[in-house]
């Protein structure tokens, strides 16, 4: 998203103290003061989202591959001991051919809605951005995206 330059503040006939105080008192300085300390928390959830909803999709996509590796290897898995009954049953399914091929579509299904989420996020921070760093006369002046490209 492209953002028009901002208009300089005007200098004729001021004394600096007065333009000084210009600058404190108008709006645009105090958003883009905020937004300098915007991106911390943003990009602190921005990433665990991301981490967490890429590892578990990969996990479940790669589910039939380590079905594959557990028979070939013969690799034991765990008993279902003091668990309720549909517990164990739960278990025992997610161990099965069955429950792998439905991990992993539900990781490529889960992995397609990541990324779509990454785009939105990224497409909602780009409008948050024009909305606190743009001033209002040039945001609302009638001027459309197409402007700005």
């Amino acid at each position: 998203m492209r953002m028009p330059s901002r208009p300089v503040y005007p200098t004729q006939g001021r004394t600096l103290m007065q333009r000084i105080g210009s600058m404190f008192t108008d709006v645009h300085t105090w958003n883009t003061l905020c937004y300098m300390w915007l991106p911390l928390p943003l990009g602190i959830a921005y990433f665990t989202v991301a981490v967490i909803l890429l590892s578990v999709s990969l996990s479940f996509v790669a589910a039939p591959i380590l079905k594959l590796m557990s028979n070939l290897f013969h690799w034991q898995s765990g008993t279902c001991i003091g668990a309720p009954g549909w517990v164990c049953a739960g278990v025992e399914w997610l161990g099965s051919w069955s429950g792998a091929v439905s991990l992993c579509v539900i990781g490529i299904v889960l992995l397609s809605a990541t990324l779509h989420l990454a785009r939105g996020l990224g497409w909602l921070h780009g409008h948050i951005a024009k909305h606190m760093l743009v001033p209002r006369e040039v945001a609302y002046s009638g001027l459309t995206d197409h402007h700005f490209r």
